[in-house]
């Protein structure tokens, strides 16, 4: 392996494939949890590289630092990267699938809640907080995305849309790192809000100085461990029918302070026919705050309708 101007290395196997196509050199920096570099930069040459080019052996590259025990997730950056570069994680889970952690909740600038320092002016919601008494187990990741020191302030909500605990609560003490992370679990934030366990899945806005995200890793009972901080807007694509074991859940979230009310939505089955009524009404009202699961069973109420196949 060499770092000099011509190719340098053939990774392959792993599960974070990065598609690679008209570029010449691209950089990459391996960093830990807390937000400490792993390695430096590491140029390297892809036009001799097939089109696709699999990234886990990245950790060969770090693997002394990457190994010792106890460090926690790891965060793959990559510098300057062009528009055209798509990445996909893949995490293979208990030896028996994939689940995709490539999304997350990223903070936007907006302005500042009156609680809160006027600097936090830049927030994200973690979508789905479960309680220290479920069997279903969160740890939210807030990873620092900006170039700075930052501090996290929280606020929580139940289902209903009451706030748990006080407003803009502090996470931790000192600041985290750029690049690094801070991973809360629900018996934590029980702590930090002085709450005892709320009922059902909450959601948690967190307001900072600058740009950040948030990640949820959810295990279950199994062991399984899924990304549970992916959400959408205008469209669900994924509404397993009634020929199939598994149930489709969606949940309908209210992240402002006003109600949204008549929420209404059409299903298509796969040729895009409709199914049912369009324009069905599946939430009548959303309180501020609030949070709702409509289940398959549900939705072919609302519309009047059963489908087998896949619907949007």
């Amino acid at each position: 392996m060499s770092l000099g101007s011509t190719p340098v290395m053939s990774l392959t196997s792993g599960s974070l494939i990065l598609q690679m196509r008209q570029l010449t050199i691209l950089q990459v920096l391996c960093t830990m949890s807390l937000g400490i570099l792993l390695a430096t930069r590491i140029a390297y040459s892809l036009k001799h590289l097939p089109p696709e080019v699999r990234f886990g052996e990245v950790e060969m590259l770090c693997r002394p630092r990457w190994a010792t025990p106890g460090m926690g997730q790891r965060l793959l950056k990559i510098s300057a990267s062009p528009a055209t570069l798509k990445l996909l994680n893949l995490n293979y889970i208990n030896d028996e699938t994939f689940f995709n952690f490539s999304c997350y909740e990223s903070a936007t600038a907006e302005s500042p809640s009156p609680e809160s320092s006027t600097s936090n002016n830049f927030s994200a919601q973690a979508f789905l907080q479960t309680t220290s008494s479920s069997n279903n187990v969160s740890f939210t990741h807030l990873i620092n995305s900006s170039d700075n020191p930052l501090e996290f302030v929280g606020t929580l909500y139940d289902g209903a849309g009451n706030r748990l605990g006080s407003e803009s609560q502090s996470l931790h003490t000192g600041t985290i790192a750029p690049q690094g992370r801070l991973i809360l679990s629900s018996d934590e934030l029980e702590v930090l809000f002085g709450i005892d366990p709320w009922s059902g899945p909450a959601v948690m806005e967190v307001r900072s100085s600058s740009d950040f995200r948030i990640m949820t890793r959810l295990t279950s009972p199994s062991g399984l461990i899924s990304n549970t901080n992916c959400v959408t807007t205008t469209q669900v694509d994924n509404v397993v029918g009634f020929d199939s074991s598994d149930v489709t859940y969606i949940r309908f979230i209210n992240t402002a302070d006003e109600a949204i009310n008549n929420i209404t939505g059409t299903l298509h089955d796969e040729s895009g026919n409709i199914i049912g009524d369009a324009d069905s009404v599946l939430v009548e009202t959303l309180a501020p705050r609030s949070q709702v699961w409509r289940s398959r069973d549900a939705l072919s109420t609302a519309v009047g309708d059963t489908w087998n196949g896949t619907a949007t």
